[in-house]
C-alpha cells in the first residue's frame, strides 16, 4: 500500500510542476516583466491550487474504490489545499490597490525622467566646458537615474548617455565609461555613445581603445565633426599615441565638416608647431582666435607652442 501511495503522490508532484512550467515559459515568451503581472501571477497560483484540488478529490475517489487510500487524510488535504487556493484568491485582491498605487509611482517616475531627457538633449560633447546650470541639471538626472533604477523602473538609452556625462564632469571616469557602455547595450548603433566611450577611455590612459571607440562612431557617421577632433587628439598628443600626421588629417577632417569648429584650427596648429612648421602654425592658430578668443590665452601656455612663445609674430597674434 505504501509503494501505491508513493506512486500517486509523485504523479500529482509531477503534473503540478509541469503546470507550473508551462504557466512560467508562456510568460517569458509573451509578456514583459510588469506590476501587472504579480496580479497575474497570483491568480495563477490560486488556478494551480484549484487543479490541485480536482486532482485530490480524483485520488479520492479512485482510492476509495480500490481500498488503497485513507479517505479521511487525503479528505483533510483537499479541505487545506481549497483554503489555500482562497487565501491566494484574496492576496491577490489584497494586492490590486498597492500594484495600482506602484503602477502611479512608475508613471510619476517616467514623467520626470522625460523632462530631464528633455533638458539635457542638446548638452555639449563630456570634454567640453559646462556651465553651472548644465552640470546642476546633470547632477540632478544622475542622482533621478540611480534612485529610480534602485526601485526598478526601467532606464533608457538617454538616462546612461546623460549619467556618463554626469560622472565624467565630476571627473570619475570608471563609472562613465560604465554608464556608455549601459547606453551601447541598448544602442549599439548610435556614434555619439561610442564617441563618448572613446573620451572616457582616453582620460583613463587607454588609447588604443579610445582610438577604436572614435573610428566606431566614424564608422556609424562618417561625418561626426566631434569623433574626427578627438581622434586626432588621442593620436597627436605628445603624451600620448604621438602619430601627428595621422592626427592632423583627423583634425582636417573635422575643420571641413564643421568650418567653425575653434577647436579643430587650434588642434591642427598645435600639430603644425610640434612639426617646426611656424608658418602653418600661426596661420591656423589665428583661425582659431578669430572663432573663439579664449585661444589666445590658452597659447600663451600650452606646451605645444613652446618652440614659438618668444617670437614675435606669436606674440602678435596672442596679444
Amino acid at each position: 500500500m505504501s509503494k501505491r501511495r508513493e506512486f500517486l503522490i509523485r504523479l500529482l508532484l509531477i503534473i503540478v510542476i509541469i503546470c507550473c512550467l508551462t504557466h512560467t515559459s508562456w510568460g517569458q515568451e509573451n509578456d514583459t516583466v510588469s506590476l501587472d503581472k504579480s496580479i497575474s501571477i497570483l491568480n495563477a497560483v490560486a488556478s494551480l491550487i484549484g487543479v490541485l484540488v480536482a486532482l485530490l478529490t480524483l485520488i479520492i475517489v479512485i482510492g476509495g474504490t480500490f481500498g488503497f487510500l485513507e479517505y479521511r487524510r487525503w479528505k483533510e488535504i483537499r479541505e487545506q489545499a481549497e483554503e489555500y487556493a482562497e487565501k491566494t484568491k484574496e492576496a491577490a485582491e489584497d494586492a490590486k490597490p498597492i500594484i495600482e498605487r506602484l503602477k502611479k509611482a512608475v508613471k510619476d517616475a517616467e514623467n520626470e525622467l522625460n523632462t530631464f531627457r528633455e533638458r539635457t538633449k542638446d548638452l555639449p560633447s563630456p570634454s567640453e566646458t559646462f556651465s553651472k546650470d548644465q552640470k546642476k541639471i546633470l547632477d540632478e538626472y544622475g542622482k533621478k537615474t540611480e534612485i529610480f533604477e534602485a526601485f526598478g523602473v526601467p532606464l533608457k538609452f538617454e538616462d546612461y548617455l546623460n549619467r556618463g556625462t554626469d560622472f565624467y564632469q565630476k571627473g570619475e571616469y570608471k563609472l562613465a565609461l560604465k554608464s556608455y557602455d549601459k547606453a551601447i547595450e541598448l544602442k549599439p548603433d548610435d556614434a555619439k555613445a561610442r564617441n563618448n566611450r572613446g573620451v572616457a577611455l582616453d582620460e583613463l590612459g587607454r588609447y588604443d581603445e579610445a582610438l577604436k571607440a572614435f573610428d566606431k562612431a566614424i564608422e556609424l557617421q562618417s561625418d561626426y565633426a566631434n569623433a574626427w577632433n578627438n581622434r586626432g587628439v588621442v593620436l597627436g598628443s605628445k603624451s600620448k599615441l604621438r602619430r601627428y600626421d595621422e592626427a592632423l588629417e583627423a583634425y582636417k577632417k573635422a575643420s571641413e565638416l564643421e568650418p567653425v569648429f575653434a577647436e579643430a584650427w587650434y588642434n591642427q596648429a598645435c600639430i603644425y608647431s610640434l612639426k617646426k612648421d611656424k608658418k602653418n602654425a600661426l596661420n591656423h592658430l589665428s583661425k582659431a582666435i578669430d572663432l573663439d578668443a579664449k585661444y589666445k590665452e590658452k597659447a600663451k601656455t600650452d606646451d605645444d607652442f613652446k618652440n614659438l612663445w618668444d617670437d614675435e609674430d606669436f606674440k602678435r597674434i596672442v596679444s
